[in-house]
């Protein structure tokens, strides 16, 4: 369902009526289509990341330094996608943060005795 959520994400019809491909609007549904390409390779195995790039790759950008989609979505998308380690750093963070505010500190003993933390 995941999937199929971010397939229809990237049809957003901002996204779709710009004057440049690398404003805000575009390069949303461009990473809601990198994160159904991601989940399309998570559940059937198969890579469509590159021919995705290929074909966006023809796509010009109106701002010299930007160059093409794929140097876009090198540049904005790619960076923005959460894969399997950078999601676990983010939840321990986040479950970090989370037990320490309500004072459930989730770490060794030792560490809670010297800092007073409980």
């Amino acid at each position: 369902m995941e999937l199929q959520r971010h397939a229809m994400l990237m049809y957003t019809s901002c996204g779709w009526f710009f004057d440049e491909i690398s404003g805000i609007e575009s390069v949303q549904v461009v990473q809601y289509a990198a994160r159904a390409i991601q989940l399309a390779q998570d559940l059937f195995g198969q890579d469509l990341e590159p021919g995705f790039l290929d074909v966006f790759q023809g796509a010009k950008s109106n701002i010299p330094e930007n160059g093409d989609g794929r140097r876009i979505y090198d540049r904005f998308v790619k960076p923005a996608m959460i894969d399997g380690p950078k999601r676990l750093r983010i939840t321990r963070s986040v479950r970090f943060f989370t037990n320490t505010i309500r004072g459930h500190a989730s770490f060794p003993s030792k560490w809670r005795m010297k800092t007073g933390i409980w």
